[in-house]
């Protein structure tokens, strides 16, 4: 690990990184909570969610007690936003309940939509609670962010479903494979502990706002990548060496590189 990090430090020490704030216009991955689609009877006891960044590869997950607290049972349709989202999967229990493609002109002819985001993709799914029920379901998918003209990745999560009890809101945040310098900013998101593990950083909290939205960059492979569009032979050598895991080469090139960098003879063929 060591090893590693002297190289990247190296490597950053070649480039000239100024610093970044994200493109307003390029906000990446947006994911919503459900909404409720045919009345709002239902309340929501608590959530917790979990989203899981790697690189440009976004895992959101969502525990939500739905809770009826009138003496009828009830019928209730929530739909989710699907624009960018993959590998739905919504459980009661580890069992599925089914979920409906839709599309925007199927949800705004048949829901009440005046407070729905337009939204050309949907999701649709019918539950049933009986008189003063409580109902646990989970909601889990996949999606992808990309960066920005200057190298940043962004997510939003919109936060549309507030329980009755703030308390009984929580957001937990795990950037794998990142380094703590990697994370710009995170917006509206009241942190009540960080920790790093290795390559992983972990936040968690509250929610302090309609959304949370993160700002990141991945300074060690925008290093290496920025090495590989060189038209010097050692600068492209550095990156190979580096993405073989080949550590102490890539250090002795770097240190050559550094002491002559316009000397061809280091150059590798």
């Amino acid at each position: 690990m060591k090893i590693k990090l002297s190289i990247i430090f190296l490597i950053v020490a070649l480039l000239n990184f100024p610093l970044l704030y994200a493109d307003s216009d390029n906000l990446g991955y947006e994911g919503y909570d459900f909404y409720f689609l045919n009345g709002f009877d239902i309340d929501v006891a608590s959530k917790n969610i979990f989203i899981e960044v790697d690189e440009d590869k976004i895992t959101f997950s969502g525990d939500y007690i739905l809770s009826n607290q009138t003496e009828k049972i009830i019928e209730v349709v929530f739909g989710l936003p699907m624009d960018n989202i993959e590998n739905l999967i919504i459980t009661e229990k580890s069992n599925p309940i089914k979920a409906t493609r839709r599309n925007r002109g199927y949800i705004e002819k048949n829901y009440i939509s005046e407070h729905l985001p337009i939204i050309e993709k949907w999701s649709t799914s019918g539950l049933w609670l009986k008189a003063n029920e409580n109902r646990l379901i989970n909601i889990k998918y996949d999606s992808k962010t990309v960066n920005d003209s200057k190298g940043i990745y962004s997510f939003i999560y919109e936060n549309n479903i507030t329980p009755g009890n703030i308390i009984n809101s929580k957001v937990y945040i795990t950037f794998k494979n990142f380094k703590p310098y990697n994370i710009i900013n995170v917006y509206n998101m009241e942190v009540e502990r960080m920790a790093y593990n290795i390559d992983q950083t972990f936040l968690n909290g509250s929610i302090n706002g309609r959304a949370i939205r993160g700002d990141y960059e991945l300074i060690d492979k925008l290093a290496i990548d920025r090495l590989s569009y060189s038209t010097s032979k050692t600068l492209k050598n550095i990156s190979n060496l580096f993405h073989a895991k080949d550590y102490e080469g890539t250090i002795l090139l770097c240190d050559d590189y550094i002491k002559n960098p316009s000397d061809s003879s280091v150059d590798i063929n």
